[in-house]
């Protein structure tokens, strides 16, 4: 596994207690965006917050680019809401500051940490991961859905986790257990994302296999045998197979539907394909009426709601609005847009500026985990309603490769400085 230089320090004054409070808050934090826990989440959150008086949370990468473009795309989807009232305003801001804050502490905790604790709570992480993957299996199951994995909270976004991790792990499964092993591993993740019915998934499982360590043309080559052994199943399935159906969407060219068609379909939000057009008609229409700052954060919801009722008395058309590039526009407007393209640019660069950088050090599968990380946040947010996972995950990304950024940038400083006199040493987090 790759090994990073810490690039920031903790003070001398930190508590021991202070590595475990991090640490235990982070992972039930993912817990409770997975199961849907908003107080034990708002709880970890305020705790991390906490943790901020003895960690250097704003440190220098906090105010580079990437980061300040990070909190500005959170900004637009929350403190915006002042545009919707004034106690949405207030609501979404304490969201903003405290997911800000507490994420920053989990970033500088985790750049700072020595590797092979890095590297043990990774591999804790993984293991969190597919305990929540098993009971997802495992309570689908027992409650008679054996396809459509996706009512368990938001349980359905390890599928997708689970893919950047087994990749990720490439390269030790690989040397532990040898390629046979590598690819039968692959082959039951790609059958239990197929029951699944998760196209996210199916996307992302793509992708991080195209940007996997195998050869290009056994790559190309597998991938056609996939995409035929796929329209085999489309072709051949029975009609109400929801699987085939699944995978028929993703290429199947869609009749654009009259808006008034919308409105004569009984339980319409039942049927996902065809609610999110409306709902994205809708958000489009919405920008054209404020094209300047849109709706504002939560916006479209509150617009939905006031125009449909809830979602049980307009038979699913009060929808929340899906995918990020109809959102933005809704309630960010031109200068939603505007900040949506320089965060995502500045990101793509720095992944891939990252990426060049580990390859020609160490070429492992832990140095593409950026790559995958940067599919798995694109897939999501082009599909996937704004949620707190989303934002989180959006800042803690942004604050993550900013980190790594700036690692690069103090290596390659040392590197061309031979005669500088070394650095004094301070103390950083040491717990392997």
């Amino acid at each position: 596994m790759t090994r990073y230089s810490p690039i920031h320090r903790a003070t001398p004054k930190a508590p021991t207690l202070l590595p475990r409070i991090v640490e235990g808050c982070a992972f039930l934090f993912y817990i409770s965006l997975i199961y849907k826990m908003d107080g034990i989440g708002v709880v970890c959150l305020l705790v991390l917050c906490g943790c901020a008086l003895f960690l250097p949370v704003f440190r220098k990468f906090m105010v580079s680019k990437l980061a300040v473009a990070s909190i500005l795309y959170v900004a637009m989807a929350t403190v915006t809401a002042f545009l919707v009232s004034p106690g949405e305003g207030f609501y979404r801001t304490a969201q903003f500051v405290i997911l800000v804050l507490a994420t920053a502490v989990i970033a500088v905790y985790f750049t700072n940490v020595s590797p092979a604790r890095r590297e043990l709570l990774i591999r804790r992480f993984a293991i969190l991961t597919a305990v929540i993957f098993g009971h997802m299996v495992l309570y689908h199951l027992a409650t008679g859905h054996l396809t459509t994995w996706k009512y368990l909270y938001d349980t359905k976004s390890v599928l997708s986790i689970s893919v950047i991790l087994i990749f990720f792990y490439e390269d030790g499964i690989t040397l532990k257990f040898g390629r046979v092993a590598f690819y039968a591993v692959i082959l039951l993740l790609f059958i239990l994302l197929m029951i699944s019915g998760e196209r996210k998934a199916y996307i992302l499982f793509a992708v991080v296999y195209l940007f996997s360590r195998e050869a290009l043309a056994v790559k190309l080559g597998i991938m056609v045998i996939g995409a035929v052994a796929l329209a085999t199943l489309a072709a051949l399935a029975p009609p109400d197979s929801y699987v085939a159906r699944q995978v028929e969407s993703l290429v199947k060219e869609k009749r654009e539907m009259q808006i008034g068609e919308f409105y004569g379909i009984e339980n319409i939000g039942d049927q996902s394909d065809i609610i999110r057009d409306f709902v994205n008609r809708m958000a489009w229409e919405q920008f054209k009426e404020h094209p300047v700052l849109g709706l504002g954060g939560t916006g479209y919801q509150v617009w939905s709601k006031a125009n449909f009722g809830l979602a049980t008395d307009s038979r699913g058309l009060a929808m929340n609005v899906h995918g990020e590039i109809h959102r933005v526009p809704a309630e960010g407007g031109v200068v939603g847009i505007a900040v949506a393209v320089m965060f995502y640019g500045l990101l793509i660069l720095a992944v891939g500026r990252d990426f060049l950088y580990r390859v020609k050090r160490q070429i492992s599968s832990s140095s593409r985990a950026p790559l995958y990380v940067l599919s798995f946040l694109l897939t999501y947010a082009s599909v996937e309603a704004l949620d707190t996972f989303m934002l989180e995950l959006i800042l803690l990304f942004g604050f993550v490769m900013a980190a790594r950024l700036s690692s690069m940038g103090k290596t390659a400083a040392s590197g061309r400085n031979h005669n500088l006199p070394p650095q004094r040493s301070r103390r950083r987090f040491h717990l392997a």
